[in-house]
């Protein structure tokens, strides 16, 4: 019988993309070559709430985008989808940005 060796495996997903996961995480992840998911959410639109979280603007999600980076959809809450119509679930889900390189 042949053993296969099973290497770790780790998924890096960043919330609500804010500035500081760009100008920081963004570096270190490609210096290591790791990739990851970063989730846009609903307040990515309101300007008011971006620049208090000193969120991301379109040119850093692009920017995200175009290094290789998987943009997903945080959607506009957390809740449960399996409690949520069909309506609501695609509210939720069409709340914010998603591409994938």
């Amino acid at each position: 019988m042949i053993k296969e060796k099973i290497m770790p495996t780790a998924v890096i997903t960043f919330d609500d993309v804010v500035r500081s996961q760009l100008e920081n995480a963004v570096p270190v992840l490609q210096k290591h070559g790791f990739k990851a998911t970063f989730f846009v959410c609903d307040w990515f639109r309101d300007s008011r709430i971006h620049a208090l979280k000193q969120g991301m603007d379109m040119a850093d999600l692009k920017t995200l985008h175009q290094l290789g980076f998987e943009l997903g959809n945080h959607t506009k809450d957390h809740a449960n989808p399996a409690s949520l119509s069909v309506e609501e679930n695609r509210e939720a889900m069409t709340a914010a940005i998603v591409a994938s390189p």
